[in-house]
């Protein structure tokens, strides 16, 4: 065991929460990239020390061949920009420093900049609002629309808007749907009204008088 690797596992274990590293001129996304291709590389790097010191022991023959790599919302911390680049980074970062070992990677996410880059084949979905028929209807994943991944039923909930601004449309629509009630919009309503940058619900808003201009 050595008194220099209980010290490492105890004594940085102890600190750890204590400990914060920024390198000047990194952006957190960087730092994010940063820390995780760390993490990696220190983690690979011991289990290649493991399989040079027991090769021959059969009871460590998991340390030989294969691994299973498991990154759950490793993109949390990211910009969406940063999320498009997670799985090529993940991919290049095993094919270039892991070589001689089969590493088999899952990602549990929420993201669809993530989905885009996974055939449908490799995904299973997890939800409890998404049905059979729900994932059956849904087209290939790899090089999908971020878009159309956003607006899948167990995706977002709420559509192409934001639960806020969708509740002020429906009360807007609610007060002032019809053609004998909209002159009688308040400034205030009118204001709101304005504020929806949704090319076509603007546009119905203000053929409706529900708009400031």
């Amino acid at each position: 065991f050595g008194l220099g690797r209980m010290l490492r596992t105890q004594f940085f274990v102890l600190l750890h929460p204590f400990l914060k590293f920024h390198i000047a001129g990194l952006a957190s996304g960087e730092m994010a990239y940063l820390g995780l291709l760390g993490r990696l590389h220190e983690c690979f790097s011991e289990m290649k020390a493991l399989r040079k010191a027991h090769g021959s022991n059969r009871s460590l023959g998991c340390f030989r061949r294969s691994v299973i790599l498991f990154l759950d919302e490793a993109e949390t911390t990211l910009h969406p920009g940063w999320q498009q680049e997670l799985v090529r980074i993940v991919i290049w970062y095993v094919e270039t420093f892991t070589r001689g070992l089969s590493v088999h990677v899952v990602f549990a996410s929420h993201s669809p900049m993530l989905l885009s880059d996974i055939p449908k084949g490799n995904v299973c979905f997890v939800s409890d609002r998404a049905s059979a028929s729900d994932c059956e209807r849904l087209r290939d994943t790899f090089g999908a629309n971020v878009f159309d991944l956003y607006r899948m039923p167990f995706q977002v909930r709420c559509g192409v808007l934001g639960s806020f601004s969708k509740l002020k449309l429906n009360e807007l629509l609610d007060k002032y749907g019809t053609d004998e009630m909209a002159p009688l919009a308040g400034p205030i309503d009118r204001r709101i009204g304005s504020l929806f940058g949704d090319p076509m619900i603007h546009d119905y808003l203000k053929k409706n008088g529900l708009t400031e201009d």
